[in-house]
């Protein structure tokens, strides 16, 4: 009888570990950090693999029909020098505005930090993206994307244009 009861104990104490982890793994990849992450990491997947078609798709759908942004992806993709080795990405963020108990905006944004190539070189990427847009509900994807050489920055050298390179358009 007690053997009965350990069994059923314990099947009732599985199953609600694995909903609570199933529960929150659900709950992490849907959250607007999670999505900052998910596209920072696309972003460092598509400049190793020289990938400009991903990185315009992760564009809203009103700037990837902007014809200048074809060469300032292609500026980006060029910009680093050499191969990544190394990187540190800070979790990613959002802000939201809210109206009356509902989010009518939010944006995420995610910085990827010590970007290290194999020719010695330090780089920093940020991005920025709308999450939700309840005024424009279908436009939703990255809006603002930087990249900066840190040498550069640190040192106070060379060319400011030569410093980073930004794709922005304005978030409205």
């Amino acid at each position: 009888m007690v053997k009965r009861y350990r069994l059923i104990f314990s099947v009732f104490l599985i199953v609600l570990i694995f909903v609570c982890l199933t529960g929150c793994s659900i709950t992490n990849n849907h959250s607007p950090a999670a999505v900052a992450r998910k596209q920072a990491n696309t972003i460092l997947k598509c400049i190793q693999k020289n990938d400009a078609d991903t990185l315009k798709s992760l564009f809203t759908p009103d700037i990837q029909q902007k014809p200048e942004l074809d060469e300032q992806i292609y500026s980006f993709l060029n910009f680093i020098d050499g191969e990544i080795v190394s990187y540190d990405q800070h979790g990613g963020r959002s802000r939201r505005h809210v109206k009356y108990g509902e989010t009518i905006y939010e944006e995420v944004y995610s910085i990827i930090n010590n970007i290290r190539t194999d020719t010695g070189k330090n780089y920093r990427i940020t991005h920025n993206a709308i999450f939700i847009n309840k005024n424009n509900p279908d436009n939703l994807g990255v809006y603002y994307l930087e990249i900066r050489d840190e040498d550069l920055i640190e040192s106070d050298g060379g060319n400011p244009e030569d410093r980073k390179i930004i794709i922005y358009y304005s978030s409205d």
